[in-house]
Formats: structure tokens, C-alpha cells, sequence
């Protein structure tokens, strides 16, 4: 299965399958530095860098990319990629999103929805998650999710900057996600209740 075919949705958070036309909202979610500086690629130096991006995530037969809306913006994107169906297995990321919902309940919503699609209509094993180590927001959100710390990849990647990166490698199995999404679920039905 590839780009295009699907629409995914926890609460208020929708994913919708990335188009080349989303280039624009994109380039303005990921415009501040702070979104992109530790990522791969610089998406969010200009327009045409995000244009470029968004073609490259299009044009890879084993990823599933898709834009993060929430209230009718695109706040960001995410991804299957490294998609293995014989193994049945794939990795989550290529995941940014604007600032102003750093910290709020849109990236958990997201991996929930992405999950939930993973190991329910998909039939995957294992969900892989990549960090770089010197992301520690990214590292303490995957952990949140109740995602396993398997390890570190040294110097395995070299970010657009030229700095070579290690990885810390994260994975969610299939048996292990209905515990951690109820207790997901019960944490925002929780904190719901308490904003009335």
C-alpha cells in the first residue's frame, strides 16, 4: 500500500495522506529553526527545500507520509517508512511539527492514530522509532508512548549539516500496544475531565 489511500484520526487530530500541493503549509509549520536543525534534511530553510522534500517522501515506495492537521491546519508530518511487509514491521518518523504544539496532546494523538493502523488493519509486528541521541524531547515523547530503548547506533547517519549522529533505536511490538494505548487514552480522558 502506498501514499494516497488512507486517512487516519485520533480525537481532534487527523492524518491525511501528504500531496506535493501541502509544500507551502508544510514550509510555514517547519520554518522555525528549533523544528528542523536536528533532523536530516533542512526542509525549513525555504520553499523549495520543502518542495524537494515532500517529493522525495512521495517518490519512496516503502514509506507512507502523511500531513498533521488539527482545527483545519496542517501543523506538520509524520511517516511509515522502511515498510516491510514480509517482516511485518515498519518504522514511524520524519515526524516535525510547529512549535506552538510542542507539548500539547497532538504528537501522542498522532502515534496513537499511526499505531492503532499499524497493528490493527495493517497486521505489523513491530513499529521501529530513530532518534538522534541528542534529541532528548523526541527520545522522552517515544518513551512516553511506552516504546522500548533497544540501543544506540553510533555514527551511523550524517545529518545535513555534516555532523555524524548516533541513533537511539525505540520499537513498540503489536502484543505490547493495547496496554500502552489504554493507558494513553486513560491519561487524555483524565486531564479532559480535569480541564472542565
Amino acid at each position: 500500500m502506498q501514499n494516497g489511500s488512507v486517512e487516519l484520526s485520533f480525537g481532534a487530530v487527523a492524518l491525511r495522506p501528504l500531496a506535493q500541493e501541502n509544500a507551502a503549509d508544510l514550509f510555514v509549520a517547519a520554518s522555525p529553526a528549533e523544528v528542523w536543525r536536528l533532523l536530516r534534511t533542512p526542509f525549513g530553510r525555504s520553499l523549495a527545500d520543502m518542495e524537494e522534500y515532500v517529493a522525495a517522501a512521495l517518490a519512496d515506495s516503502k514509506s507512507e507520509p502523511f500531513v498533521i492537521v488539527v482545527d483545519g491546519e496542517i501543523v506538520g508530518s509524520t511517516r511509515f517508512y522502511d515498510i516491510s511487509e514480509v517482516n511485518c514491521a515498519a518504522s514511524i518518523g520524519h515526524t516535525f511539527h510547529h512549535p506552538k504544539v510542542w507539548r500539547t496532546h497532538v504528537n501522542t494523538s498522532a502515534k496513537i492514530a499511526l499505531m492503532d493502523y499499524a497493528f490493527g488493519p495493517r497486521g505489523w509486528r513491530r513499529i521501529q522509532f530513530d532518534v538522534d541521541e541528542r534529541n532528548e524531547r523526541s527520545q522522552n515523547a517515544v518513551l512516553r508512548l511506552g516504546a522500548t530503548r533497544e540501543g544506540v547506533l553510533r555514527r551511523n547517519l550524517v545529518n545535513w549539516d555534516g555532523y555524524v549522529r548516533n541513533t537511539v533505536v525505540f520499537s513498540m511490538l503489536a502484543d505490547e500496544w493495547p496496554e500502552n494505548r489504554a493507558r494513553l487514552v486513560s491519561y487524555f480522558s483524565h486531564n479532559s475531565e480535569e480541564s472542565r
